[in-house]
């Protein structure tokens, strides 16, 4: 154990007080005697400044005391018999310094020279200087240090080690509240406090740590949520117990966890409340992506509707359950155009307008979806046929106006659908969205802008539903003679007459004529419309002759695809076919659409270059619809120019279409081209395009598409006589 100062100065103080100032005969003594005195005293309170300094327990904390003894035995040698007795007290004083401060054997040594302080001179020299009594009291002395001073040193050093023990216990603690003070300054947006309800009020009695904003706001917010906060309390009479908060006034949400305190007073509870707002931001915004998430995997992104995929598992559940019900396709007719005249955004507007027009018209029981494209479909889960066919009506009705407000300039789009009502289509075992497709198509065929219903009441199923592919079909037609050609007139203005026709295919099947819009863009997507071009080409220059009867310079207009440009078997085929028929070549007009020229410009040249050696001539088929520009009529040696049927429906509303027509015409006139004016369907356009310089006209106006025998009984003139 250190020696300090505050523990050794009184010690000191005594025993000098008790040797230097008590009136003794000092003068009695030598010289050399006080001088040993004095330096025996010096050197001990030398050892005792020395070990004091070091500030550890050395041998001179131990030497000393020890060294006491001989001063004070010094001390009472030259003081002389009068005033010995009044030293021998002061032996005490180291006997006491070593119970207080030194160990077992320092305590025993002790009491031994305490002893030895009164019977070493009693024995030595004896009475008068050293009376009997000393004996006695060498004896008591070493009494007290050997039974009574030990004592006192093991009291002392309880007192020590349990003064020690409650140093550390705070050192401890004060650790501890160091580190529970730090572990709180770290916790994000957390108050540690302990609250208590007494008499019905809620005190915050202790803010332990935390969040500083949150420590300063904490009353308030536990003023603000006395409700919440009380049945907090109540509950955690059975242990940990949570409760959320919602703040309006900061706009946060807290958690707040109450904990009972084992001994703690009556009502006081730990209660943390931690700021969650941002985890709950979190969580709500994973949540809401989650919903988003959900709806686009069941929902088409552009329109909002019902996706192909969550529109099948309706359907399917629907099957499941029920046979009532209806089915509806819908497909939007011309929205090509839309993309390619004014582009994908106009046609992304036109489908957020028909989903629309979906959602006004159905009932929430009903589902409507995309299919893709322009295509969508409908489940009206309780209809019967007739509420199916209004339904319909409304959709296609409701485009039509749709469209229409959009402006001149809009293409004409139309919706086209398909009905079919569940019970029909199991009735006949076949899948109610094929079947609804199928219908669909009838309805594109029969005109488009329309509907086409499928119930029980329906005798046949319509051919591509009994399983049959384009390719079985068309072969089939061919086989049985089933491929119809029509002629549409073409009236040469000048002349006033008819001078020429165009070849428009049409297949009988199912008891009704199909026009090309049901198998002609399929075709053009594999090879099949090659042979296709082919049989149409024989069996239109077939014709021929029998409309040369009539008119011998009579022109036939036969439309040729973008695959079949170029291709062999169609070169080869016209060859052979004017060769066996006796047709110049010179009767046969070859179209071509504008995109496929455009697409395949080399092929177009070159196969206009060799139709050209055959006297064949060339048109160039709605021109306009691509956006060609004039510049690339000078690379195509074409000799007519059909102007899209749009320009000419619309010119004479459209300033603009009006401009387009008359710009088309005169550069065409300029290249020395003539210019066919189709879809002319009634007078004032007729007068229009007649006025704007067109050299020939095809439209309804003139005539519709109609069958040979037809066309030359109400086209053509008689054969004239010959002159004998």
């Amino acid at each position: 154990m250190a020696t300090k100062w505050a523990d050794v100065w009184p010690f000191v103080a005594v025993a000098l007080l008790g040797v230097v100032i008590m009136p003794f005969g000092w003068h009695r003594a030598s010289l050399v005697g006080f001088g040993l005195f004095v330096g025996l005293t010096l050197i001990t309170l030398a050892m005792i400044a020395v070990s004091v300094h070091r500030g550890r327990r050395t041998w001179l904390a131990t030497a000393a005391p020890m060294l006491v003894f001989l001063d004070l035995a010094l001390a009472r040698h030259l003081a002389g018999p009068t005033v010995a007795s009044g030293i021998a007290p002061l032996v005490l004083l180291p006997v006491l310094w070593v119970a207080l401060r030194g160990t077992r054997v320092e305590l025993i040594v002790a009491g031994v020279l305490s002893a030895a302080f009164f019977w070493v001179p009693a024995a030595i020299i004896g009475p008068p200087a050293y009376p009997a009594a000393d004996w006695y009291r060498g004896l008591l002395v070493a009494a007290i240090a050997l039974l009574v001073a030990p004592v006192i040193q093991r009291v002392v050093r309880r007192l020590a080690a349990a003064n020690a023990q409650e140093r550390e216990a705070r050192r401890q603690a004060a650790a501890v509240t160091v580190r529970w003070g730090t572990l709180l300054a770290q916790l994000p947006d957390t108050v540690v406090a302990t609250i208590a309800e007494q008499d019905g009020r809620i005190t915050v009695l202790e803010r332990l740590g935390g969040a500083p904003e949150l420590q300063d706001e904490f009353s308030d917010i536990i003023s603000r949520h006395l409700d919440e906060v009380r049945t907090l309390l109540d509950k955690t009479a059975d242990g940990r117990t949570e409760v959320e908060l919602s703040d309006a006034i900061t706009r946060r949400t807290l958690a707040a966890v109450a904990v009972p305190l084992p001994g703690a007073r009556p009502g006081e509870t730990l209660v943390m409340v931690r700021d969650v707002t941002r985890e709950k931001q979190r969580e709500w915004a994973l949540d809401r992506s989650r919903r988003q998430l959900a709806y686009l995997a069941d929902h088409d992104a552009a329109s909002g509707l019902l996706n192909r995929r969550r529109f099948d598992q309706l359907l399917a559940e629907h099957l499941l359950d029920s046979d009532a019900g209806a089915l509806l396709i819908l497909d939007l007719d011309l929205f090509k155009q839309v993309n390619d005249t004014l582009g994908h955004a106009a046609g992304d507007r036109l489908i957020v307008r028909v989903a629309g027009i979906l959602r006004d018209e159905l009932r929430e029981t009903d589902a409507a979806a995309r299919l893709g494209g322009d295509e969508f479909a409908v489940l009206l889960p309780d209809a019967g046929a007739t509420t199916a066919e209004r339904v319909a009506g409304r959709l296609v009705q409701r485009v039509r106006e749709s469209v229409a407000a959009m402006g001149d300039r809009h293409p004409p789009v139309t919706a086209s659908v398909g009905v079919v009502t569940i019970a029909a289509a199991r009735s006949r075992g076949v899948d109610p969205m094929m079947l609804a497709d199928a219908m669909l198509y009838q309805a594109k065929h029969g005109g488009r802008g329309r509907y086409a219903v499928f119930t029980q009441a329906t005798a046949d199923l319509p051919s591509a539903v009994r399983g049959e592919t384009l390719q079985a079909r068309l072969d089939r037609a061919m086989a049985e003679d089933r491929l119809v050609l029509h002629l549409q007139p073409v009236l040469d203005v000048p002349l006033g007459r008819v001078v020429a026709a165009e070849t428009l295919l049409r297949i009988f099947e199912d008891g009704r004529l199909v026009g090309p819009a049901e198998f002609i863009e399929a075709a053009e997507q594999s090879e099949l419309i090659i042979t296709l071009d082919s049989h149409i080409l024989r069996r239109g220059i077939a014709l021929v002759p029998r409309l040369r009867e009539r008119d011998p310079d009579f022109r036939l207009a036969i439309n040729v695809s973008a695959r079949s440009i170029g291709d062999p078997l169609l070169e080869q085929t016209i060859v052979e076919s004017l060769a066996r028929h006796g047709v110049p070549g010179s009767a046969l007009i070859l179209e071509v659409t504008e995109t496929a020229a455009m697409s395949e410009i080399e092929h177009a040249q070159a196969f206009a270059q060799k139709m050209r050696e055959l006297g064949c001539s060339l048109a160039l088929d709605d021109f306009g619809h691509a956006f060609g520009t004039f510049a690339r009529l000078k690379r195509m040696t074409f000799d007519y120019i059909k102007i899209y049927g749009e320009f000419v429906t619309a010119a004479g509303e459209s300033e603009i279409d009006c401009a387009v027509l008359r710009s088309i015409i005169r550069v065409a006139h300029d290249l020395d081209k003539r210019v066919v004016a189709e879809h002319v369907a009634d007078q004032s356009t007729f007068d229009l395009v007649v006025r704007e310089g067109a050299d020939l006209v095809q439209g309804f106006h003139i005539a519709r598409p109609m069958p040979i025998e037809d066309f030359l009984d109400q086209c053509l003139p008689q054969p004239a006589r010959r002159n004998r």
